[in-house]
């Protein structure tokens, strides 16, 4: 693979980091597919404030999750899942490849796969388990976000339809299919071209929302001065709602507790309890056995202060100091610090399919 050159800091690069590098600054001037949900509040994995840093190019700190990162090393295996069990022939775009659509260039998407047989889109998921919002195989019951994804899809490729394929747990593969809304992706496209004219045109931060996106972005303002600012009477209001919803946080928590001991107390010296809706464990680890930890500590302690004290008397002979990691496993060694047993805690764990 031939390597070229950045012009920012003459690093030699190869092709497929180039690629990738020229596809997240082509990205940055478009709306692509999965920015759609995200910038509607539909994501669980991104938010509008993590969109908006992406476009004005402050990447400080979003680093992807391994969700991410396994989510597109499971995608080949998937699509060929896929294909074994729909008998449909894929194309694979090439990697870091960005369709725009003709009739909205701002709008566009990088694809996993397309049918040969009608270019209809396909995307691949790896999911942790099948939830209650996805319905049969084959109908378009799957998550608002991934529907919104999918039609983003259609609007760029002008296709009739699309596939969503997922693994769930790692053994339960479904295929689902979701056909193109005009009004609705039109209605999409129209809101998302909205904000960004609005947010990265305008240069202007989304509205502040409680993502964990938002907190992290929030965190890197630092204090400039000892100024201390008179409130408004609408920051008055949303400090009253801040003390009341702390309020309400806390006689939750303890309601939390009490049904959660409840269940402790049902449960008693068994294992669990469960029903056709619920399941309850309390489960108690087996007891471990190990070093005296506190034991260590205290013969680390006192041989530490004897070696201080010997140096005080002979600052030139340095034989009498003993490094912590000998030390360590010297005492390690010793038969009477390694009984002690500590008990094995319970661990509650709940589940609720009603």
């Amino acid at each position: 693979m031939a390597p070229v050159i950045d012009g920012e800091g003459g690093v030699a690069l190869s092709d497929e980091a180039a690629a990738e590098r020229a596809w997240l600054v082509d990205r940055r001037s478009a709306i692509t597919a999965t920015d759609v949900p995200a910038i509607l509040g539909l994501s669980p994995f991104s938010s509008p404030i993590k969109v908006w840093r992406s476009k004005i190019g402050d990447t400080e700190d979003q680093a992807d999750s391994e969700a991410m990162y396994y989510g597109r090393l499971f995608e080949r295996p998937i699509l060929m899942a896929y294909e074994k069990r729909t008998a449909q022939e894929l194309v694979y775009p090439e990697p870091f490849r960005m369709m725009r659509s003709l009739s909205v260039p701002q709008i566009g998407a990088t694809l996993d796969a397309r049918r040969l047989r009608d270019g209809a889109p396909v995307d691949a998921k790896n999911v942790g388990f099948r939830s209650e919002v996805y319905g049969d195989e084959g109908t378009d019951n799957f998550p608002a976000h991934y529907a919104a994804q999918l039609m983003m899809q259609m609007f760029v490729t002008g296709a009739a339809v699309a596939d969503l394929a997922v693994l769930f747990s790692r053994y339960d593969f479904k295929v689902y299919t979701i056909e193109y809304d005009r009004e609705t992706a039109e209605g999409l496209v129209a809101r998302c071209l909205d904000w960004y004219q609005a947010y990265v045109v305008g240069n202007t931060a989304p509205p502040v929302d409680g993502t964990p996106d938002y907190t992290a972005f929030v965190k890197r303002l630092k204090q400039a001065t000892d100024m201390v600012i008179v409130a408004t009477p609408e920051q008055e209001e949303w400090a009253r709602n801040l003390s009341v919803t702390r309020e309400q946080l806390e006689m939750l928590d303890m309601e939390k507790s009490r049904l959660e001991n409840l269940i402790k107390t049902a449960i008693g010296e068994a294992k669990g309890i469960e029903s056709p809706r619920f399941r309850a464990l309390w489960s108690q680890a087996k007891d471990s056995v190990g070093p005296d930890l506190e034991r260590i500590a205290y013969e680390l302690a006192k041989r530490y202060v004897l070696a201080k004290h010997e140096l005080a008397l002979d600052h030139g002979d340095l034989s009498c100091v003993l490094t912590a990691e000998g030390v360590l496993a010297e005492l390690k060694e010793q038969k009477d610090m390694q009984k002690v047993t500590r008990t094995g805690s319970r661990r509650f764990t709940f589940k609720y399919e009603g």
